[in-house]
């Protein structure tokens, strides 16, 4: 049956906190159904109608299985699947999914039952029948072009911090990495698992995660909506003793110790005007100069 399905405001901002370290959230594990047929908006923060008796309560818990399944890439994609047993009779025209919290929780998104042409299509159950769900939500990247990629790595660690019943392998976002690879040495892709020459304090040069001299900072900003956006800020000075040091790459990752972690998001610099806005430049630092990294990872 089609479905229109719109991600909720409240939700998109739920899950930029889950992913930056310290910023709380509440992962999700809770599907309510209802009656409600109107059609499914950015600004609602639950269901329209939600079914609280007659077997059709929300499900929660270990009534609630919840795991990762491939559809383009390695465990791109979250899997809900419940079921109802109902002792009376409904019209069934929406579902969510939401956290586990007092009240209707935080709604990810809402979806609604349609015709082919997109109006409200209720499924009638009445006592005896069973309705079972099962909900896919794939994470994909739309950022990906030829300068900045989410890995495959990061997707699935985005999708394990999102959900109560997937334990994230690793923490959330905390730190930024620095490398002088544009891609030469290890060409970016969707296989791509760290930096191509990441700063180790061996290098000398002072741009080793751990020798940032502020920071790491994380924390939320608004882009399309309210607090959809997951900020970390550092800042490094160069120490090296040659007249310049060029900053080609950056990633996104979760451990404040070189070369380790999740790879959430890379990107390569290339030859241009640096501006405020972070285009695609290599970044020419002296001996003693400061570089300030914002690096932002925006949810939709």
């Amino acid at each position: 049956m089609p479905t229109t399905v719109v991600n909720a405001n409240t939700g998109i901002a739920n899950n930029a906190a889950l992913l930056g370290n310290g910023l709380g959230g509440v992962r999700y594990e809770e599907i309510p159904i209802g009656i409600g047929t109107t059609a499914p908006a950015a600004t609602q923060t639950a269901l329209v109608s939600e079914i609280v008796s007659g077997g059709g309560e929300r499900k929660t818990g270990a009534s609630v299985s919840i795991s990762l399944v491939t559809d383009s890439v390695t465990n791109d994609t979250i899997l809900f699947n419940t079921a109802w047993g109902f002792l009376a009779s409904f019209a069934v025209c929406e579902f969510a999914v939401c956290t586990n919290e007092a009240g209707p929780g935080t709604m990810w998104f809402r979806g609604r039952f349609e015709t082919s042409g997109g109006a409200a299509a209720p499924i009638n159950v009445q006592s005896g029948d069973t309705l079972e769900a099962f909900i896919y939500v794939k994470a994909t990247d739309e950022s990906a072009d030829a300068f900045k990629r989410i890995p495959t790595a990061g997707l699935e660690e985005m999708n394990r911090l999102l959900v109560e019943d997937v334990s994230p392998s690793g923490t959330r976002i905390s730190d930024i990495a620095l490398g002088e690879d544009n891609g030469t040495l290890l060409p970016l892709a969707a296989s791509n698992t760290g930096l191509g020459d990441e700063f180790v304090i061996a290098d000398g040069k002072g741009l080793a995660r751990s020798q940032k001299i502020s920071g790491p900072t994380v924390s939320l900003a608004t882009v399309n909506v309210p607090n959809d956006t997951t900020v970390v800020t550092e800042q490094w000075e160069v120490v090296a003793d040659n007249s310049q040091v060029d900053v080609k790459e950056m990633m996104l990752t979760n451990s404040p110790t070189q070369l380790t972690g999740k790879c959430f998001f890379r990107h390569l610099f290339t030859n241009g005007t640096l501006t405020l806005f972070g285009k695609n430049t290599a970044f020419s630092l002296s001996r003693g100069g400061r570089l300030t990294m914002i690096a932002r990872l925006t949810n939709k």
